[in-house]
């Protein structure tokens, strides 16, 4: 038996520590300390004592003798020195009060014997690198490194309070709240290292302080390095009694290696005992790999179940059953909330915190169901009150383009165009001055129906082909009748969808001039008049108004009534060169242009939509500045999700060049070809740019703001798109869409039961109705519009939540600016005017979809908002009806069937493997 060398009190020969005061006398876990590194393990000198005063990487003992500087000492002209901390391998660690800033630091020395060995040098100077990239309240600080009189030092925060080890030894262990309270904190300290890329290697209790208030400090960065840094015996180095089997065999050292140190240190502190001990590191070793700790229940049997399972998982074996992260770990841990620990800190969880918090199972059967059922039923629902509000379902597109295509190929061979086209281009289009014509001029009720007639004129087709390829040099859009530039030869038209003639034009190509131009013949007249269904007859001549775009001899205009469109009175305009037909306009009531519309052209406004619609544009502006300014901030700060933002970016930039591959019109030229492809790559690259600007400026606030919110979209984003939560996420979002969806329809019943007159339809599913690639790019459109979506809406509701510095009254602003939105659309689609009763129940509707964004958003998540937008522009994208007669029923299946394969498979992912049977479904 020996005495204490502190209080000289007895001690037994098997006794680890003194137990009368707590010093250590022989503890393996101390006595082990570094395999590559004996000197790290030098006793402690005659006279130390325990204090309970400590800093980053010290042994924790005062010594009266051999202390290289003095109480009083002035160090660097700055630092005033208190006292010595301790010392060990690693060097002799000093608290000192920094006279300067007036606060107490803590100083580390090298050893004096270890100045010139240029590897212990670089290990300490490698210290300093790695300890300040991790910034984290439960990391101790190191603020800078310098020298005095050739010896290297370093100045860290001083920790007033006392090692994990020593409270252990003093208080034997925690009560379970206190101890999972600081496994928390542990675990949050180690994740905010591993986040750096950092690997602490030597995690203990030694190395965790606890301060004066409680909280956790991690110390002692002299063994951390970079994961892929670590190669031959540095792998070794460490505290044998707290090394992963991998890590004590010289393999590998990882972050599961230090999630398998963690679950030593959360063993120890849970129940007080070590989970191995052994007298030396070959039977350490052996125990390791073929026995495993006492179960923690055995020591402590009020445990909680939920704090055992964790410990067992980090302390496996094999590293890829451990745990993959701290913030797992964290997760894991019985009571408490990660993310709210983090906010209540003044800590923005970290990606990884967000990803890792939040449930890992999935829905209860009775709930996943009941949003299944909501999508199902609401999808056969919304297909059967489709054609209230679809335009495509209220005309006659009775018709396949390629019939109508054909068509207008005999009509231009009828008009004395006999050259063979070297590139056409075909596609359904929207009129809209035909429709806001009709809003306008027309408040019946039922003033719709009159899409349903033949020669309606909402919907047309159009056609134009080319002497040359036509090449597109825009980004967006489709070919119109003034892109790409006309050329010679080429001719354009549109037809209504039954084929009749609406507009003609045709620049003529090898004409030889004479000095008197020729009389057009009265056959080229009557070939027009025939092509649009008209009798020449019944019309009488007036003056041309109209100046076409093209050279004519000729120009004449007649006046009459169209039978087959209830008499209603026209205009028709055309011009002739030689002879032969070169345009033709069939003008109607409030049209007030002769060219076919053209899809960029801006709808016709009022002062009030005008002024609102530039005050949206100028608010949009504001934004991505605002969105610009932040970005680039976070990313200088490293605050923002770099590698998430990455991953996003690409993705949508993938997905729009996929739209434009099924979408554009391709010529088989390589030289065109090639020069698309580079105005879409640039395209693309331009939204990769702009999504990677919203995402670095939002997502860190929104981690901040609401970090519940973007769990799911986290674990998205890391891949893992078969986690439970990520599929809850989505069926959520499917089924809040239905909500919107009907809110929609709202807007059209409601006017009709009030014997109202409703809003105009929406060109619901009309690219679809295209083709088949037409259909695919819709299809590949509807995760960038649901990625890009939820992203631009939560911009704006932060910079909401920014400026106004409320959460309620950001969301007011948000929903009224939902409720303006609404009421512009409203207008735009009337022509500019609108009964106030429409524009009261437009504005009812919006200010419910802003609320329910707003619920959406923040309380289930931006995933569950990107759900919501895939599947309401899912149903609304393709063409929805049940009647087999249509040419587009078949794409209305495909529509509906994949509406219902999503929804159903975002359901059988959020059961998380749950099995349905009636006692899983009764269970509430």
């Amino acid at each position: 038996m020996a005495d204490c060398k502190s209080c000289n009190k007895p001690v037994s020969d098997d006794s680890a520590f003194c137990g009368s005061c707590g010093t250590p006398v022989r503890d393996l876990r101390e006595d082990l300390t570094r395999t590559t590194a004996p000197e790290d393990s030098a006793p402690a000198h005659a006279g130390s004592r325990v204090t309970h005063h400590g800093a980053a990487g010290i042994l924790h003992t005062t010594t009266s003798e051999h202390s290289r500087f003095l109480p009083g000492v002035m160090v660097a002209e700055r630092y005033r020195i208190i006292g010595l901390l301790g010392k060990g391998g690693m060097g002799e660690v000093y608290r000192a009060d920094d006279v300067k800033l007036g606060q107490p630091v803590a100083l580390k020395f090298l050893p004096e014997s270890l100045e010139n060995d240029a590897g212990r040098l670089d290990r300490f100077l490698g210290e300093v690198r790695v300890a300040r990239q991790v910034s984290h309240a439960n990391v101790c600080r190191v603020y800078d490194i310098g020298e005095v009189g050739g010896q290297h030092y370093l100045s860290m925060e001083f920790v007033d309070g006392e090692d994990l080890g020593s409270l252990l030894r003093r208080i034997g262990r925690l009560p379970q709240d206190k101890a999972a309270e600081l496994s928390r904190q542990i675990c949050a300290g180690v994740a905010a290292a591993h986040a750096k890329g950092v690997i602490h290697r030597d995690l203990k209790p030694a190395n965790i302080m606890i301060d004066g208030e409680g909280k956790v400090r991690i110390t002692d960065f002299g063994l951390a390095g970079i994961a892929d840094q670590f190669k031959g015996a540095e792998i070794r180095v460490g505290t044998p009694a707290y090394m992963s089997p991998e890590q004590l065999a010289g393999r590998e050292v990882t972050v599961r290696s230090d999630i398998y140190s963690l679950g030593l240190v959360l063993y120890e502190l849970s129940t007080g005992k070590a989970a191995f001990t052994a007298p030396t590191l070959a039977e350490l070793s052996k125990m390791q790999q073929e026995s495993s700790p006492a179960s923690p229940t055995t020591l402590v049997p009020d445990m909680d179940p939920a704090m055992e399972r964790v410990i067992l998982r980090c302390i496996e074996k094999d590293p890829e059953m451990r745990p993959a992260s701290a913030l797992m770990v964290a997760a894991a841990l019985p009571g408490g909330d990660p993310l709210a620990a983090a906010l209540e800190a003044g800590e923005t969880p970290s990606p990884e915190m967000v990803a890792a918090a939040g449930p890992e199972g999935g829905l209860k059967p009775r709930t996943a169901l009941i949003c299944l059922a909501i999508a199902i039923l609401g999808v056969f629902l919304l297909t059967a009150m489709r054609k209230q509000i679809s335009l495509v379902d209220q005309v006659p597109m009775d018709r396949p383009i390629l019939t109508l295509e054909d068509k207008a190929g005999e009509l231009i061979r009828s008009l004395g165009y006999e050259e063979e086209p070297v590139d056409t281009y075909n596609t359904f289009a929207q009129d809209n001055e035909a429709v806001a014509y009709i809003a306008k001029e027309n408040e019946s009720p039922d003033r719709w129906s009159v899409l349903n007639e033949p020669g309606q004129a909402a919907v047309y087709y159009f056609h134009r082909q080319g002497s040359r390829k036509l090449v597109k040099l825009s980004a967006i859009g489709g070919i119109t009748a003034s892109r790409p530039s006309p050329r010679p030869g080429d001719i354009t038209l549109w037809t209504d969808l039954t084929g009749r003639l609406r507009y003609f034009i045709a620049h003529p190509a090898g004409f030889e001039f004479e000095p008197e131009p020729g009389a057009p013949t009265e056959e080229a007249w009557e070939a027009l008049f025939s092509a649009a269904g008209l009798d020449i007859g019944e019309f009488e001549s007036t003056e041309p108004t109209l100046q076409p775009s093209v050279f004519s001899d000729s120009r004449m205009a007649w006046s009459g009534v169209i039978p087959f469109r209830n008499d209603m009175p026209v205009r028709v305009e055309a011009a002739a060169l030689r002879g032969k037909a070169v345009f033709f306009n069939l003008l109607t009531p409030g049209d007030e242009r002769w060219a076919p519309v053209d899809d960029d052209a801006p709808v016709p406004s009022t002062a009030l939509v005008t002024t609102t619609s530039t005050i949206i544009l100028i608010l949009l502006l504001s934004a991505v500045g605002f969105a610009v300014f932040l970005a680039l901030r976070n990313r200088r700060m490293g605050r923002g999700d770099s590698r998430g933002a990455l991953r996003l970016a690409v993705a949508l930039a993938i997905l729009y060049m996929l739209y434009w591959a099924f979408t554009n019109h391709h010529v088989a030229s390589v030289g065109g070809e090639i020069v698309m492809i580079y105005i879409a790559l640039g395209a693309s690259l331009a939204l990769g740019l702009l999504v990677w600007v919203l995402y670095m400026a939002m997502e860190p606030y929104a981690r901040k703001f609401w970090p519940e919110a973007m769990v799911g979209w986290t674990r998205m984003l890391a891949g893992r798109f078969r986690d439970p939560l990520v599929a809850r996420d989505l069926l959520f979002g499917f089924t809040v869409s239905i909500g919107f969806l009907f809110l929609q329809h709202l807007n059209y019943i409601v006017p009709a039961f009030l014997k109202l007159s409703t809003p105009a339809p929406l060109p619901f599913g009309l690219g679809p109705t295209v083709g088949t690639r037409f259909a695919m790019g819709s299809l590949v459109l509807l995760p960038l519009i649901s990625l890009a979506g939820p992203l631009f809406h939560f911009t704006l509701l932060l910079v909401a939540r920014l400026i106004l510095r409320k959460q309620w009254l950001a969301n007011i602003a948000f929903v009224l600016f939902v409720v303006v939105s609404g009421i512009t659309q409203i207008l735009a689609l009337a022509g500019g005017e609108a009964e106030p009763v429409l524009i009261i129940v437009g504005a009812l509707l919006s200010l419910g979809s802003g609320v329910l964004i707003v619920v959406l958003m923040t309380r289930f998540g931006l995933l569950a908002a990107a759900g919501n937008i895939f599947f309401a522009n899912l149903l609304g994208t393709f063409p929805l009806t049940f009647d087999p007669s249509r040419p587009y029923f078949t794409t209305s299946l495909i529509g509906i069937g994949l509406a219902l394969v999503f929804a159903f498979l975002a359901f059988r992912g959020s059961l998380a493997g749950r099995s349905l049977n009636a006692g899983s479904f009764l269970d509430a």
